[in-house]
């Protein structure tokens, strides 16, 4: 068993995970998730952490770490146990699949308990149960400042299968992923909106 270290530069955005993948077949450009990968931050309270690997730690013969500036990278890490082709990814993190009956019920983000999706009771018919998965994703806000909006996150829900809702469905999203706020909206001077996204990529308020 090895540890693999790979430096990444993806942005601290909430909703997202980083993974090493291991390429298993050249020929049809196919890769599998490599367990256990570890993003080297780590969060305490409201402190956020880096950890980072500097040019004394990827020496590798090439011009001497004395001669260039210490540097800093985030770190992807993996335990591995054959030599591949390896790479990091920063991709959405998935819910785990949830199982829809005509029971209906609250499912809840594991990582961000105030995005929820209500189904209730009898909205599906009972020979129909159906597979859920969502996604959270934040919005870099950066761009908009100064201009008085605010980009709360991104809700992306995936069916597996063709649903058809007898009654309506609840979905709850907090202003923010993060635990502190630097936008507290007040209510009396703010116009909240929630838009909507379908399949044929047609934007409805």
């Amino acid at each position: 068993m090895v540890t693999l270290s790979l430096s990444h530069s993806a942005p601290e955005l909430r909703g997202y995970e980083v993974v090493i993948k291991r390429q298993i077949n050249k020929e049809t450009n196919e890769w599998e998730d490599v367990s256990g990968t570890k993003d080297l931050r780590c969060r305490q309270g409201n402190v956020f952490y880096l950890y980072f690997l500097s040019v004394t730690d990827i020496e590798d013969g090439r011009p001497s770490h004395k001669d260039i500036p210490d540097l800093l990278f985030p770190v992807a890490q993996a335990d591995i146990n054959e030599c591949s082709t390896y790479a990091v990814v920063y991709r959405l993190k998935s819910s785990p699949p949830y199982t829809i009956t005509s029971t209906g019920g609250l499912f809840i983000h594991p990582d961000y308990p105030g995005v929820t999706v209500t189904i209730p009771e009898n909205a599906v018919a009972p020979e129909s149960p159906f597979t859920l998965e969502f996604k959270v994703q934040e919005v870099p806000n950066e761009e908009f400042k100064g201009e008085d909006v605010f980009l709360g996150p991104i809700l992306r829900i995936k069916f597996l299968g063709v649903i058809q809702f007898f009654r309506p469905v609840t979905i709850q999203l907090p202003v923010s992923l993060r635990d502190r706020q630097d936008f507290k909206p007040d209510p009396t001077k703010c116009r909240v909106r929630v838009l909507f996204l379908n399949r044929e990529e047609e934007k409805k308020e």
